[in-house]
């Protein structure tokens, strides 16, 4: 696995969790704040981010599935179905009740599954050597 992509989504749970000193976040703005230095994401994005966990995501979506696809709409729609399908072969489902019903994966899970797909959609689509998300982030 790419290193880079191993330590964002590390870095994705720390802040779902709110280990390592960081400001415990809700899954789908665990996801989104990844993006940071990125400019993926608008005010309005992360206030929505703000409000989809525990199932509150529209359609009832995972918050950190919703992120992860909130994103590919914006950099990579064409990978958004294989999210997808990816995550819901992982975790039963992309609605949050039936993740947490089915048992297959935790919520951290999703949450650094999300953040891993999201990240190499990213860094394959920002192929330099030097991708926005390889900046160091904030708390």
């Amino acid at each position: 696995m790419n290193k880079i992509r191993e330590l964002k989504a590390e870095e994705a749970v720390s802040r779902f969790l709110g280990k390592n000193g960081r400001k415990r976040m809700n899954c789908a703005e665990a996801v989104a704040s990844l993006f940071e230095n990125a400019g993926v994401f608008s005010d309005d994005d992360s206030a929505v981010f703000k409000k989809s966990s525990a199932g509150l995501a529209p359609g009832g979506y995972c918050g950190s599935a919703f992120a992860a696809i909130t994103a590919l709409k914006k950099f990579d729609s064409d990978r958004e179905e294989d999210f997808k399908a990816v995550f819901t072969a992982a975790a039963g489902s992309l609605k949050c009740g039936e993740v947490r019903k089915n048992r297959k994966l935790s919520c951290a899970k999703c949450v650094k599954l999300s953040a891993e797909y999201v990240i190499e959609a990213f860094n394959n689509k920002h192929s330099s050597d030097e991708s926005p998300l390889d900046a160091p982030t904030g708390g």
